[in-house]
Parts: C-alpha cells; structure tokens; sequence
C-alpha cells in the first residue's frame, strides 16, 4: 500500500475544482493551498474550503484538512500586501512564512514549456524554487 512506501506524496491540480481536483480531494489527507497574491487571489479561498467540508462529510473522509496556504506571485504592491494580510487574518500559523515571488520565466515556463530543460535547473527561477524550499 502506498502510505507504507511513501511519507509524502504530492498531487498537483489545476487552480479549478473539476473531476481531477476533486478526486485528488478525495484521496488526499492533507492540502496545501497556494494562493496567489493578486486581486482575485482569495477569492477561491471559500470555495475550496466549503468544498472540501462537503467532501468530507458526504465521504466520511475525516483525515482530510487544510494543513497551510502558501502566498504565490508575489509583487511589492497594495494589493499584495492587503491581500498577504488577508491571508495570515485567515489561515494564521497555517500560513507557510516562505513568499514565493512572482517571477515572469516561470510564468513563461508555465506558458511554453521547456522539454529540454527542467524548472529546477533553470538558473533564472532559481529564487522562487528556493522560496518553496522553506516553510
């Protein structure tokens, strides 16, 4: 079974609550949430959290919680940081105390995608990659 071979496993879903997030949901026991520091960054934020209380309760998956939130893209405006304070408002200790910068090669990365060359060896998002290192 797979909790006896791994201590973590990490299941990446698009920023939506399809089928794929939903059942990532539903067999998941803890999730982090990234959250992107800009206008409608908390906006999902409810959603989510009602989503998986559903999920929950009409599965009887008692194991599964919020365990943090970690701050995406972030910019040195109001917004962001009204929107930071937002967040350790809500999520307080839950928060991770990494900011993960908004970084435009990433974002192209994300866009255009590099077969070649893998995120974590590219020199120019070196900053942000670290930044999801720490807690």
């Amino acid at each position: 079974m797979l909790p006896d071979t791994y201590d973590y496993i990490l299941i990446d879903t698009p920023p939506s609550l399809g089928v794929l997030t939903i059942n990532s949901l539903t067999s998941a026991q803890e999730v982090f949430i990234p959250v992107g520091v800009g206008t409608f960054g908390l906006m999902g934020i409810a959603l989510l959290e009602t989503t998986i209380a559903q999920i929950k309760e009409n599965l009887e998956l008692s194991e599964l919680e919020v365990t943090g939130a970690v701050a995406t893209m972030h910019e040195h405006t109001r917004v962001a940081r009204d929107t930071l304070s937002a967040l350790r408002e809500h999520f307080g200790d839950r928060l991770f105390t990494a900011v993960i910068p908004k970084n435009k090669d990433i974002e192209r990365l994300i866009v255009e995608p590099r077969a070649s060359s893998p995120t974590l060896l590219t020199a120019r998002v070196a900053l942000p990659i670290e930044s999801w290192c720490r807690r």
